[in-house]
């Protein structure tokens, strides 16, 4: 896009800024719903709701509900968890990675973290870390989930032994930390979830087409992020963007006043805006 003067800042009020955040994550009001039998309806509301918030972070922690569907909750009022999960399978709409933390997110956005998968493996499989001394582990997770298709941590038997600590957050199985650092990586993605456990499957079988062989320059990448992140917040202090970007930017200078001469954000004057 083009890039224009700088405008000028503008002041917001401590209210208005509570005001518009919190329209932002659309929790001003909630939208008309669907009837409860109108199945495309509920679908493109759904998707709708994720799309206007970024991405909706996976808690495995359920009090309620599962934290991720109690999100949707807060703002759509009742509904079926059903139809959020058939849009990440078998629709493939949806899909998970680490956007801000795990998190459910439109599928169309992976390519833009790409780059992130890059980085990540970059930190993890340096010499010395448990990746580059478990090679072996990790090209036998690798071809079983290809020769089988799909795989989960399920198929891995725990090694004899005392059983671990129940907060050992990999139960004793080295290819559990496998498949989890082979989908950071982006070696594998998450097909399916059955009970809620991750069923992974090689990034060609899981997702679309269109979106696994996608390549997106780093430029595009960042505005993609921040901009999802500015709108999905509404208002965030530049030295921590937070949400999808905290990720994709590790590396990355924000550039407010560019962003701002794109007409991308607006810059508030200090107004007590905490």
């Amino acid at each position: 896009p083009p890039v224009n003067p700088t405008p000028e800042p503008i002041e917001l009020a401590v209210a208005e800024a509570r005001a518009l955040a919190v329209a932002a994550q659309g929790l001003a009001r909630r939208p008309a719903v669907p009837a409860a039998d109108d199945a495309p309806g509920w679908s493109a509301l759904l998707k709708a709701t994720i799309e206007r918030i970024g991405c909706v972070q996976i808690d495995a922690i359920s009090v309620v509900s599962r934290s991720h569907e109690t999100v949707l909750f807060s703002r759509l009022g009742p509904y079926d968890p059903a139809r959020l999960a058939r849009l990440h399978h078998p629709d493939g709409w949806l899909c998970e990675y680490w956007a801000h933390a795990a998190a459910f997110l439109p599928a169309a956005s992976l390519p833009h973290f790409r780059r992130v998968m890059e980085r990540f493996r970059e930190r993890d499989e340096r010499p010395g870390s448990w990746a580059a001394d478990n090679r072996d582990v990790l090209a036998r997770v690798l071809a079983a989930a290809e020769d089988a298709g799909e795989i989960s941590a399920r198929a891995f038997a725990r090694a004899e032994g005392p059983r671990p600590e129940p907060w050992a957050w990999y139960g004793g199985k080295p290819e559990r930390q496998a498949i989890d650092h082979l989908w950071t990586v982006g070696d594998l993605a998450v097909l399916r979830r059955d009970a809620f456990e991750r069923v992974y499957a090689p990034p060609a079988r899981a997702l679309p087409p269109d979106v696994w062989e996608r390549r997106t320059t780093e430029d595009e990448d960042r505005r993609f992020l921040v901009a999802t992140s500015l709108r999905a917040l509404g208002i965030v202090v530049v030295q921590n963007p937070a949400h999808l970007a905290s990720v994709a930017l590790s590396r990355a200078r924000f550039g407010a006043e560019r962003l701002a001469r794109t007409g991308l954000l607006r810059t508030l004057v200090d107004s007590g805006v905490p």
